[in-house]
């Protein structure tokens, strides 16, 4: 209906604006042209008619370009304290780096030595003799030396000066073009990781490493074998992360992972001092938690109790210290049962309740989170049957 009386609108008329009316519309369009009517506010501003009509044409047509809304620009109050400050550190990190690899072209020099710098223009030019034009005299031609100037052109091609400069260039436009494609080989496998597809990830690091070796390429290389489980190729990985970066903390924490899945567990500790000799506060608490594990798995349930006690001085309120603290208390009583039982059934061996405890305290142990490691060996010292009682 159009330019009905008592309408606001040339398109929508006033008795349209309805529950009932919206609820028995089926023309699309024209419920389209009620919704932009009502979020104009000319007749009024109703906020549950205006969802009334945007869940009706909802049904009708879920991707009806009316329900699309403009969504502005995201700023600080967009986002959570975190989730900002994250964004703002990544954003910094990304300028930073930035200005020092700017940085490092403006001062690489385009020349290796002096040597190489190209004549300034037509300094080396040799004065010509002017002559006539033609026609000249046939006496001319009996002065003209063919091998001479033949000579001269050749030698002109042969140039040094010019053959050095020109591979001078090519070499460094080489080296910063690999660099370039270096960086961006390693963007796109960054993207890939965190969209999971850790295989493609895998393939651009790889790329990215033939044409410029860098640790951190060789670090996030490692963990997208992590991810896949390829526990060998990700300790090769951040060992020749460890070469170019021999105190890489990421490349030593991920070497002690691969480590762990390896079975290698008595030599991540000893990674994991490296690390904790003198970190950041929050890579400390990762390490002392990581440790705390491995003494876990080799029952060394003391250190690891002490090991949990640190990172949550570190941070409160860490679950994974809490909950290996749990399995270090709980490994520990355990063990003092076990060393207890055994007393007994030195002093007398017939006690089947004790032998049953220890068969069961010794299944728990062996069932534990704690088992994959070598047994404490303990010293038992036996009595004497003629001093029992």
């Amino acid at each position: 209906v159009s330019g009905a009386p008592g309408s606001s609108s040339w398109s929508v008329p006033v008795e349209h604006l309805d529950y009932s009316f919206i609820q028995s519309c089926s023309d699309l369009k024209h419920l389209e042209q009620i919704l932009r009517v009502l979020r104009s506010g000319q007749d009024g501003f109703y906020p549950h008619l205006i969802e009334f009509c945007e869940e009706r044409i909802e049904k009708l047509d879920p991707e009806s370009r009316a329900l699309r809304k403009e969504n502005r620009a995201a700023t600080a109050a967009s986002f959570s304290t975190e989730e900002w400050r994250s964004i703002s550190e990544d954003l910094q990190l990304w300028e930073s780096s930035m200005r020092l690899r700017e940085a490092e072209l403006k001062q690489r020099p385009i020349f290796s030595e002096a040597a190489n710098v190209p004549p300034v223009r037509c300094s080396n030019l040799v004065q010509v003799k002017k002559t006539s034009c033609v026609p000249r005299p046939y006496r001319d031609w009996d002065r003209f030396d063919v091998e001479a100037e033949c000579a001269n052109t050749e030698e002109s091609d042969r140039n040094p000066c010019h053959a050095s400069c020109e591979v001078c260039l090519i070499s460094s436009s080489r080296v910063l073009l690999s660099s370039a494609l270096s960086v961006q080989e390693k963007d796109q496998g960054n993207e890939a990781f965190r969209s999971g597809d850790y295989e493609e990830a895998v393939a651009y690091y790889s790329r990215s490493l033939s044409l410029a070796s860098s640790a951190a390429v060789f670090n996030n290389r490692a963990q997208a074998h992590i991810r896949l489980q390829c526990w060998s190729a990700a300790l090769n990985d951040c060992d020749a992360a460890l070469q170019l970066e021999p105190g890489n903390v990421k490349a030593l924490l991920r070497r002690a992972t691969a480590h762990k899945h390896l079975g290698l567990t008595r030599g991540i500790i000893s990674a994991l001092v490296c690390v904790l000799a003198g970190p950041a506060e929050d890579d400390a608490c990762v390490c002392v938690c990581f440790r705390a594990l491995c003494y876990i798995k080799l029952h060394c349930f003391t250190e690891a109790q002490q090991d949990c006690d640190s990172a949550l001085q570190l941070q409160p309120t860490n679950k994974k210290a809490f909950y290996r603290r749990a399995l270090a208390n709980k490994g520990l009583k355990m063990f003092l049962t076990k060393i207890r039982l055994q007393q007994v059934l030195c002093l007398d061996a017939s006690v089947m309740e004790a032998e049953q405890l220890l068969m069961e305290v010794t299944r728990l142990m062996t069932d534990s989170r704690c088992s994959s490691g070598p047994r404490r060996s303990v010293t038992i010292t036996e009595v004497p049957h003629s001093h029992t009682h």
